[in-house]
């Protein structure tokens, strides 16, 4: 699914009606494409089932699930439809599927009338119309939905997801599997969205959009395969000065290891050299476990001049804290006209004085975003499209802004998400061995927004392989040898 071009819920309803300009396509015809494609898609998923149990809405997406009603039951399988509104149904253009459904013998009836079988559970009820308020009926229908074992198939999005954001109101309808036709619905990948969208497959019918999607697609999904091509060339007469030499800045009294983490993961993505600058009071001990690691102890910010002029890009935050020395040494950073990266509490302090730095990565979560935008990390999180935008646009540079479903945005440029990351990453230390990636990938001569895209997918993509020693008690140092492979 790398490089997949995706949509927001008014640009799918642009694309669509498009392609059925483009290919001449009735609209009744279309959704008898999907309602196929569809059925055979799920046969192909889910092999040992033969009976289905269809959720259809009033409008387009109900009409999906009629026709994938009318193939399976046509080669035999148990069929039985859901409706919201029969009567809505009825008056729409798709009056004549009801009525084949009808005839061939399937069972119709209300949402209320919902019986737990063995069968496998098809959401067609708003597909990209569910920015709408939930009735009580189809709240109490997803939780009873989604309490049953029965695997779970969406057409295009799951009821109560927006397709835009991925923000879920209430209750969402719980998928094992997203069938999205034509682009991926960017909502399913960010958010609470993707937590509820399980496997998410893009059907573009057979149909040729290329174009169409040039023209209409709001963001771009990408993963480590389709940004593979950015690393750095390394050839045989290289020396370590040609890769870049990282200045970490940060390890404030108590929280020397993040500062370690960064440098240490730095080093990892391939750095010709790597420093840091840390508090006066940390002892040499910090990097036995990394001696390649030059270490400075800082006591006063005026000692970091020669360092800062043999740095080539500077990260910092991991450990800086709010002190008086972690303020010097943030005005200090602020001065140098190398490229940065800022995360943890060097953003804190962006946020108490606002400056604007066109070469510049930040790494917020949500609370740090919010802090820069002065808005609660609900809000941030209720939009983190238009979130990581409004960062990058007020701030300059690039905003990575972190939580399932990774965005990064620049002024110029498309929106980012990077596909992959878990919940093990939900621990101290992930973000810091963000920042080491991004630096290294930055002093190594990739611009600021391909590294951040890069260093988030190498990111995620060491989480996930780490999690196959279980999701529980995974540390960032288990990445560290595993970013090293990644980087083959």
């Amino acid at each position: 699914m790398s490089h997949d071009e995706l949509v927001c819920g008014h640009s799918a309803k642009l694309l669509d009606q498009a392609l059925i300009k483009k290919f001449r396509l009735t609209e009744s015809a279309l959704m008898a494409a999907v309602g196929s494609s569809a059925f055979r898609t799920i046969s192909e998923e889910f092999p040992g089932y033969n009976s289905f149990d269809i959720f259809c809405g009033p409008d387009k997406n109900g009409s999906d699930g009629l026709n994938i009603a009318k193939y399976a039951r046509s080669v035999g399988c148990s069929v039985r439809i859901y409706i919201l509104n029969q009567n809505a149904i009825k008056k729409a253009l798709h009056l004549s599927v009801f009525e084949e459904c009808k005839e061939a013998g399937i069972s119709i009836r209300s949402f209320k009338e919902f019986s737990l079988r063995e069968a496998i559970i098809v959401d067609a009820i708003f597909g990209i119309e569910t920015n709408r308020s939930l009735s009580q009926e189809v709240e109490d229908t997803l939780t009873r939905i989604n309490e049953t074992p029965n695997p779970k198939v969406a057409i295009d999005m799951p009821t109560g997801v927006d397709p835009s954001t991925g923000k879920i109101e209430a209750i969402a309808f719980r998928a094992h599997l997203t069938i999205s036709f034509f682009a991926g619905k960017q909502g399913t990948f960010t958010c609470k969205g993707r937590s509820h969208s399980g496997k998410v497959l893009i059907n573009k019918l057979s149909l040729v959009v290329r174009d169409e999607l040039k023209r209409f697609h709001s963001s771009k999904l990408e993963d480590l395969e389709s940004l593979r091509y950015l690393f750095p060339a390394r050839q045989d007469y290289s020396s370590k000065v040609d890769f870049g030499h990282c200045l970490i800045v940060g390890g404030a009294p108590g929280f020397a290891g993040a500062s370690l983490l960064a440098a240490q993961a730095a080093l990892r993505t391939g750095s010709g050299l790597v420093s840091l600058a840390t508090h006066f009071s940390n002892s040499e001990g910090l990097i036995s476990s990394q001696p390649e690691i030059m270490l400075h102890k800082i006591k006063d910010a005026k000692d970091m001049d020669k360092i800062l002029d043999r740095a080539s890009v500077i990260g910092i935050g991991p450990g800086l804290g709010l002190s008086t020395w972690s303020r010097q040494m943030y005005e200090k950073i602020l001065k140098s006209n190398k490229p940065m990266v800022f995360d943890a509490d060097a953003l804190n302090l962006l946020a108490e004085q606002p400056n604007c730095n066109d070469c510049r990565i930040l790494t917020p979560h949500a609370k740090e975003a919010g802090r820069l935008l002065g808005v609660t990390d609900i809000q941030i999180e209720s939009d983190r499209f238009s979130s990581a935008e409004r960062i990058a646009e007020t701030f300059g540079g690039v905003c990575l802004l972190k939580g399932p479903g990774t965005v990064v945005a620049g002024m110029g440029r498309t929106t980012r998400v990077i596909a992959g990351g878990n919940c093990g990453m939900a621990t101290g230390g992930m973000g810091d061995l963000l920042t080491g990636i991004i630096v290294s990938l930055v002093g190594q001569g990739v611009t600021v927004f391909e590294a951040a895209a890069l260093g988030a997918s190498i990111h995620n993509r060491a989480a996930d392989k780490a999690k196959d020693d279980g999701l529980r008690g995974m540390v960032p140092s288990d990445l560290l040898p595993i970013i090293r492979d990644l980087l083959r």
